[in-house]
Order: C-alpha cells, then sequence, then structure tokens
C-alpha cells in the first residue's frame, strides 16, 4: 500500500511522496521581527513541474505565483507584533507541501511614548502682529523646566475651525441677517487646505454642516435660518469642541454671542474641565448684554456672573481672546480681524520632557525676546 507522511522541520514542512514536494521558507526567518513592507522568498523542489505557489499572511492569501521566483512583497503594518507566513505549493499531479514561518515581535525593554505638543503662540508688538521674529527669539518652560523647540512654522498651517453662532430668539429680526452675512467674512478668507464646519444653535442645534472646504456649501447653509428658542451656549460650546477632537492641523472655535447661557444641560465647569484637554483655541466675538440683570428657576445674578466669567477665563486659557463688539455690525470686521490674526501666529512644537500621564496639570509658558513683545498662547495641557 502507498504510505505519505509530513516531516515538520523550523519553517519546513515537506509532504507526501517520498519527499517528491518541498518547501521552503528563506525570508522572513523565524528570527526577526516584520514591520511595514516585508519581501516573502520561498524555494519549492519537486520532481514534477509546479501548478501554484500561494502566500498567505495572517490568514490573508495573497498574490498565487505560477513560476518561479517565487518572490512576494507585503505590508504588515507597524504593529509591534508576531506574523504568520504561510507558503503552499501545489504541483501538477495535485500533491501539495506548506511551510510556515512565524515571525517575533521585536523586544523592548522600554518604550517611551512622545507626544509633540504643538503651541500656537499670537506675538504683538503694540498691537500690531510681530510676524518677522527668528526661532532663536523663543523659548519654551514646560512646569517650569526647558524645552527644546523641534518644530517652528508661521501661520500658514491649516485651519480647522467651528464657527458657533447663537440664532436663538434674542438674535430675531435684522440682527439674525447681519450676524448669519458676517460670518462670510471668515469663509471667504479659508484657504485650499483649510476647513470648517456652521454649528448654528439655541437651545437645540439649529443647523450645521459637515466640515468642509467648499466655501459655497458653507455660504449655502446661512440662507433661510429662522431665530428660535433659549440658549444652550455651554452645550453647544462642548459640542464644537468635540467636533475638532477628531480634526486635524489648527483647530479653532469662533463663538458668536452675548454669553449668556438659559437652557444647558452642562455648567460652563463642565465645558472648561474638558476643554483644559483640548488644543483647540476659542475666539469669543462678544455681542453686547441686555442691559438687566437676568436671574432665573436655575442661577441667581451672582450665578449668571459666575457662568460668564468661567467663558472669559475658558478663552484666555486655551489661547484665543475675546473681541468685544459694540453691536451685531462689527460681526465681520471682527471675523475678518480673526482670521488675520490666525495667518500670523507662530506654531511651536516640543517634546516634553517631564511627562507622567498622571492626569496632572503642566503649565505652559513662551517667551520672546525683543522690546515691547506680547505673548499669548494656551495656558498648559492635562498630561495622560
Amino acid at each position: 500500500m502507498f504510505r505519505s507522511w509530513v516531516i515538520l522541520l523550523g519553517g519546513l514542512v515537506v509532504s507526501s511522496q517520498a519527499l517528491a514536494l518541498a518547501v521552503f521558507v528563506d525570508r522572513p526567518t523565524f528570527l526577526e521581527p516584520a514591520l511595514g513592507e516585508v519581501e516573502v522568498v520561498a524555494r519549492v523542489e519537486s520532481s514534477n513541474p509546479i501548478r501554484s505557489v500561494a502566500l498567505t499572511v495572517n490568514g490573508r492569501p495573497q498574490a498565487i505565483l505560477e513560476s518561479a521566483p517565487y518572490r512576494w512583497v507585503v505590508d504588515v503594518g507597524g504593529g509591534n507584533e508576531e506574523h504568520t507566513f504561510k507558503v503552499v505549493a501545489t504541483d501538477h499531479a495535485g500533491a501539495t507541501a506548506e511551510a510556515v514561518v512565524v515571525t517575533p515581535r521585536l523586544q523592548i525593554d522600554e518604550q517611551v511614548d512622545l507626544e509633540l505638543q504643538q503651541l500656537y503662540v499670537t506675538v504683538t508688538r503694540g498691537g500690531r502682529a510681530a510676524d518677522d521674529l527668528a526661532r532663536t527669539r523663543f523659548a519654551i518652560s514646560d512646569r517650569g523646566d526647558p524645552q527644546e523647540i523641534v518644530t517652528f512654522e508661521r501661520g500658514d498651517v491649516p485651519l480647522t475651525a467651528v464657527i458657533l453662532l447663537d440664532v436663538s430668539a434674542c438674535m430675531s429680526g435684522p440682527e439674525l441677517e447681519l450676524a448669519l452675512s458676517s460670518s462670510r467674512a471668515f469663509i471667504d478668507g479659508l484657504q485650499s487646505l483649510d476647513q470648517a464646519m456652521l454649528l448654528m444653535f439655541s437651545d437645540r442645534i439649529v443647523r450645521s454642516t459637515a466640515f468642509t472646504g467648499f466655501r459655497d456649501v458653507l455660504t449655502t447653509a446661512l440662507s433661510n435660518v429662522t431665530a428660535t428658542g433659549a440658549t444652550a451656549l455651554n452645550d453647544h460650546l462642548y459640542v464644537g469642541l468635540k467636533q475638532l477632537e477628531r480634526q486635524q492641523g489648527r483647530r479653532v472655535v469662533l463663538l458668536l454671542s452675548d454669553g449668556v447661557d438659559s437652557a444647558s444641560a452642562l455648567a460652563m465647569k463642565d465645558v472648561l474641565d474638558y476643554a483644559e484637554s483640548s488644543p483647540s483655541l476659542i475666539y469669543w466675538l462678544r455681542l453686547p448684554r441686555p442691559g438687566a440683570q437676568i436671574s432665573s428657576a436655575w442661577l441667581d445674578v451672582e450665578g449668571y456672573r459666575q457662568e460668564l466669567l468661567g467663558l472669559e477665563d475658558l478663552v484666555i486659557r486655551s489661547g484665543g481672546r475675546i473681541l468685544e463688539l459694540a453691536g451685531v455690525a462689527e460681526a465681520a470686521s471682527a471675523f475678518a480681524e480673526v482670521l488675520e490674526e490666525l495667518r500670523g501666529q507662530y506654531v511651536l512644537g516640543y517634546y516634553p520632557t517631564n511627562r507622567s500621564d498622571d492626569g496632572s496639570w503642566h503649565p505652559i509658558k513662551v517667551r520672546v525676546t525683543g522690546p515691547g513683545l506680547r505673548v499669548r498662547t494656551r495656558k498648559g495641557y492635562i498630561d495622560f
């Protein structure tokens, strides 16, 4: 009776008919980790013609070759993990043999997680942008420790912005039309790699767009909006920051509102706690508040005052600023002013030397040498 058998030798499996067919994986070996693009080289020895040689990587089929050389280039990704390479040869008589190689993980005694911190720094001299400063004029400290500046750019880093417009009932009439049309000053200034989304709110989201670089999409969304409802500013400022969390580039919130919140479920402290982990800049285009003191069933006069102070603090801590408007008619020039400021910012990056990943607060200071210079950037970040 005819007998067949299987012999396993490292990455070699020999099968059937008295060693008539054998497969060897010459590369990679079981000694070397596989990362990124990997060359797989197989060798087949057979007394019969070969019909096909197939490769699978981690159980996923790759290309099937019908003639030598048996060579593949596959991308296994950048993860530090084991990978299984299996080559199966089949001859014209139907016999098969396979070879399997499992590559190991890269052994790491200690892994340090380095996360680049980026700072968007506004520098002014006499109230005007100082945009002619060299890298050597800047110094960063993190928790008081000097840091090495590893990236240095000016304001051509792309913007990703949330334009947050208060369209509650207090904005009805001509003021609403002015508020909507004024944001066009910012939209018209977007450059090819910039993106923005509109988020119009009252006590709910009245209208919003996805992030887009198409200005026509944004301006079309400004039409036929009705002012309605109370004002849930805290809730929607939080939503805007969450939307930016998944975005790249320089992230900015532009808020047009008087700042009086009458309907939010979140307190300003909740928003501030979240914002301390966000790199987003916040600019508040602040409309005049109603003349009378405000109170409600939820907050007394002092409570509203504290909420407004919290919003002011949030803006300053983010590295943005408050632009005081005498009325909605000034909003267009204020949007244009914010855009001009963003274009003139410096973008500094560094790898913190004192990371602890314990949720602690890291105060940041940026110093610039030179007479009459004033610096503004975010106040710090949460280390986690």
